[in-house]
């Protein structure tokens, strides 16, 4: 998302929360430079879920000492990190993600908003996932009840 996009955000009177690419290199190595300094941490919260045979385990850090951050990310307050450890199958797997907020907010407002992010995109890659599943098996019956699909 462009500086002016957030500029236009904070001038309408509204807060953002955006998550940064490793195409925004700069901006992403600056983060990873405040975050990888626990003297830099403003709050904390991990949580553990088992859910449908997954075990999830998430780490989320706010940071307010944003001082390695262009000025031209107007509004700018914090820095969040998010961790999130998955065991499914046998198999774990990591995923790290970070976000700019014109917020200042603790950790566990950015745990809740980011785990529902997380959850409307993992729903709608099953969907996705089911659907090229169907159309390679066309004639193979399948039942997916609508209440599966928006968990």
């Amino acid at each position: 998302m462009p500086k002016k996009t957030t500029a236009v955000i904070i001038e309408s009177g509204n807060d953002h929360l955006i998550g940064v690419k490793k195409n925004q290199l700069t901006l992403y190595n600056n983060i990873a430079d405040i975050i990888n300094n626990r003297n830099n941490y403003s709050s904390s919260f991990v949580t553990m879920e088992v859910n449908r045979g997954m075990a999830e385990w998430r780490s989320t850090i706010t940071s307010n000492k944003i001082e390695l951050i262009s000025k031209e990310w107007i509004g700018l307050k914090q820095a969040v990190n998010v961790i999130r450890v998955i065991y499914e199958k046998g198999i774990y797997r990591t995923e790290q993600a970070y976000f700019i907020s014109s917020s200042n907010e603790n950790a566990v407002f950015y745990a809740a908003g980011v785990r529902g992010y997380w959850a409307v995109e993992n729903g709608l890659h099953w969907v996705k996932r089911f659907n090229a599943q169907r159309r390679r098996f066309p004639n193979k019956k399948r039942r997916c009840t609508k209440e599966y699909i928006n968990n």
